[in-house]
This record gives C-alpha cells, structure tokens and sequence, in this order.
C-alpha cells in the first residue's frame, strides 16, 4: 500500500469508529427516553453497550495501544470493575 492508501484507510476506520459510537449512543439515549423495560430492551441495551465498547477500543487502537490492550481495556470481563472512561 502507498502512503496515500494508508492515510485513506486510517481515515474510514476513524469514520467507522465514529459511526458506531454514535450509534451506540444514540441507541442508549432513545431506550432511556422511551423507558422500555424486559428482556428485548435489556438484549439490544446489551448490544449498544457493546458497540460502544468496540468504538472505544477501535480508538484505542488508533491512540496507538495495540488490539490486545484494546480488548484487554474495554472488552474484558472485568473492563467494567476498572472504571472505562466515559464518553
């Protein structure tokens, strides 16, 4: 790949990292304004809440961490336990 490549690459990952962050909290906002409940809400809460991760952790990797500390920060079990930074 030639430098003009990579350069265009990087910026479609920073536009998906976007993409999804914004969608996670977008779909986070619109559940607590409806104030559904039960177990359809409380799967696709689980599901916004880790795509909003995954964003973090694609940015993680562009901040320069490497994917294993990425994961390692915001997608591990215990990532909750250490406190993620909040939006």
């Amino acid at each position: 790949m030639t430098t003009n490549e990579n350069i265009k690459t990087i910026e479609r990952i920073q536009e998906l990292q976007e993409d999804l962050h914004g969608i996670a909290m977008t779909g986070m906002l619109t559940l607590a304004v409806i104030g559904s409940t039960g177990l359809e809400t409380a799967i696709l809460e689980n599901t916004l809440d880790t795509i909003h991760k995954v964003s973090h952790a694609i940015q993680d990797v562009l901040d320069g961490k490497t994917p294993k500390q990425a994961i390692n920060s915001r997608l591990a079990s215990n990532a909750d336990e250490e406190g993620d930074e909040q939006c």
